[in-house]
């Protein structure tokens, strides 16, 4: 497998690095759906990147990523259960 630069992802058909998509800072393929990674100011939430968290997840900023609330909280602004 080919090793690609942070915002490109391999192409094992031709072995080449390929650009993500314009949204993804990191990503597996070439389209929006693809991303693993998002730039600032989008948070990454299952494969894409979006401005605000659903409800149940707060906006991880050393991560950039939306994570999950405490399991006994509905909405919170971080992992903890206070």
């Amino acid at each position: 497998m080919t090793k690609c630069a942070a915002n490109k992802y391999p192409d094992n058909s031709d072995r080449t690095c390929k650009f993500c998509h314009e949204e993804c800072r990191t990503c597996s393929g070439p389209t929006k759906n693809d991303c693993t990674g998002c730039y600032e100011p989008k948070y990454y939430h299952k494969g894409k990147c979006i401005y605000n968290c659903p409800s149940g997840f707060y906006h991880d900023k050393d991560s950039m990523e939306c994570k999950a609330c405490h399991a006994h909280c509905s909405s919170c602004e971080g992992a903890s259960d206070k």
